[in-house]
């Protein structure tokens, strides 16, 4: 079948290029068979497929590592270059620099990383992580509440302020 690569260029992109591939051409008339450009196009539109899915599960799979990574801070993983770094060059060398959940957990296991000291409070009850739900601070004790509210309040830089109020009016 006789095909305009011109027309085709202007009206369907990705047809041109199997077109083009196909034929060895890039302008002009040519002589096509349209079963080979088929398959062809075919070919193309599952190889777009799995590069899309490729892409998809990268960015998953980095995501869950960044996820991985927040809650070793919170637990207490000192969030600094150095640590960055001995984490990046493990996955470098041992992961070939793929990026994720899978990669961060040896790297974390395997190399001296800095960590905040979690020293227990005066009675010697644990500290709370700064991101405790309500039910586990319902179970809590007072001095646990009030340590954690002392950290979340060095977090934020919140200063306590009592409400003002009084029985009287203002004038």
């Amino acid at each position: 079948m006789q095909i305009s690569l011109d027309v085709l260029r202007d009206s369907n992109f990705a047809l041109y290029e199997v077109a083009c591939n196909q034929t060895g051409q890039n302008s002009g008339m040519c002589e096509i068979d349209m079963d080979k450009l088929r398959t062809n196009l075919l070919v193309k539109s599952i190889e777009r497929e799995q590069l899309q899915r490729a892409r998809e599960q990268k960015a998953a799979d980095e995501a869950a590592a960044s996820a991985l990574c927040k809650q070793l801070i919170r637990q207490g993983l000192r969030d600094c270059k150095e640590n960055a770094e001995l984490i990046y060059n493990h996955i470098i060398a041992n992961a070939e620099g793929y990026i994720s959940e899978s990669s961060v957990n040896p790297a974390v296991s395997q190399n001296d990383l800095l960590w905040d000291p979690t020293e227990p409070l005066p009675n010697g009850e644990p500290r709370l992580p700064i991101d405790s739900n309500e039910h586990t601070m319902k179970a809590a004790s007072v001095m646990q509440l009030k340590d954690l509210i002392d950290r979340r309040r060095e977090a934020t830089g919140e200063k306590y302020l009592r409400p003002r109020g009084s029985f009287g009016s203002k004038f």
